[in-house]
């Protein structure tokens, strides 16, 4: 017969082998440790694996060739990591707290430099004229000017005759006056003499006093605002208040709805073991194939499972996991090709174990053979079982 190697991914945990427990009802020949039978081990994941990020366990399984009851590392077929599930998502965050009261202000910063006068502003247009003040008072009249010196009187000549009214002469300069001289007789009116010059004008009096201020004229209107100078750099900022004492803790915030249930590490302990192995007889013919079938339970309710048909040196298996939903979990069928009739990929196992009742069946499905289906039904002396 041809050699068939055909890889699966195999899920099974310690314990299939050999155990701390008791194993009862397995036949001879086909007990724990038997040559060529199958065999699992388990070893815990700690977090942070690669392929399990919360942790878990591996899970190995093969045959056990030497029948020292221990899966050693050249018996290992296949290998499988059960992880962990995630932590549940983090409650939602409670109400923030109501805020501390504030704290007292700060003393005031020192004053900032004065900043650059602003330019000039423009000179505002002029006042209108004021009103003509009113006249001072009247000065004092100055003090009258001298008269002029009295010109010599001249001597008295005799009394002439009277003669015609002549040419009123020239007055001539008045002369000093003479001595007065013995009252003559008293003359004839002469003729009265030319008036004498106007004397010269006297001295300028003294200046009047000034007259009072006359009414202040009305103001110009304001002239437009300057622009307005730079502002200065600002001062150096005061030194921090104290802070405020800390405000009253919030109310919790009610807590988040909880995550999905992990897989604890309870949950992963085994509490049962089942091997069972035996030999069936090939439809029409009288070749014998061995079988073999293992199953662990964990307290959580998971169930790994594993099987195998072997003739001479060709063997195929395969396994299984499954939780208390899967529909097929009561028997943990374990599914796989080996063809009886030589044509790879026709033929393909199915192995079951009634749990309660410890009876396997096994059913081959060739449609190319005349029976087309064979089932074979092994009594439960052929399964020993292991408590923990």
């Amino acid at each position: 017969m041809k050699r068939i190697i055909l890889g699966f991914m195999l899920l099974a945990l310690s314990g299939c082998g050999s155990g701390g427990g008791k194993t009862a009802g397995v036949p001879d020949g086909t007990a724990l440790g038997a040559l060529n039978s199958s065999a699992a081990k388990s070893t815990p994941l700690a977090a942070g694996d690669t392929d399990c990020p919360t942790g878990g366990i591996l899970v190995q399984t093969g045959i056990d060739k030497n029948g020292n009851g221990t899966l050693d590392a050249s018996e290992v077929t296949s290998s499988q990591k059960v992880c962990n599930g995630a932590e549940g998502a983090t409650g939602t965050t409670g109400t923030t707290g109501a805020a501390g009261v504030t704290g007292a202000i700060g003393p005031q910063g020192a004053t900032g430099a004065t900043g650059l006068t602003g330019a000039p502003g423009t000179t505002g247009a002029t006042g209108s004229v004021g009103a003509t003040g009113a006249t001072g008072s009247q000065g004092t009249q100055g003090v009258a000017g001298l008269n002029g010196s009295q010109g010599i009187t001249g001597a008295t000549g005799p009394t002439g005759a009277t003669g015609a009214q002549g040419l009123i002469g020239l007055t001539g300069a008045t002369g000093a006056t003479g001595a007065t001289g013995a009252t003559g007789s008293a003359g004839s009116n002469g003729s009265n003499g030319l008036t004498g010059s106007t004397g010269a004008t006297g001295a300028q009096g003294i200046q009047g006093a000034t007259g009072s201020q006359g009414i202040a004229g009305l103001d110009g209107a304001t002239g437009a605002t300057g622009l307005t100078g730079a502002t200065g750099s600002t001062g150096a900022t005061g030194a921090a208040g104290l802070t405020g004492p800390t405000g009253a803790t919030g109310a919790t915030g009610a807590t988040g709805a909880t995550g999905p249930a992990g897989v604890s590490a309870s949950s992963l302990e085994m509490t049962k073991s089942i091997h069972c192995a035996g030999d069936i007889q090939q439809p029409l013919t009288s070749y014998i194939f061995h079988f073999n079938y293992d199953a662990a339970i964990f307290s959580s309710g998971f169930v790994l499972v594993s099987g195998s048909i072997k003739y001479h040196d060709n063997q195929a298996s395969g396994a299984g996991f499954y939780v208390p939903t899967h529909t097929d979990w009561a028997t943990g069928p374990v599914t796989f090709i080996y063809d009886l009739a030589y044509n790879l990929g026709v033929g393909s196992w199915q192995l079951t174990l009634n749990r309660t009742t410890n009876v396997v069946s096994i059913k081959y499905y060739d449609a190319q053979i005349d029976y087309g289906i064979h089932s074979w039904e092994i009594t439960p002396d052929k399964c020993g079982v292991t408590t923990y």
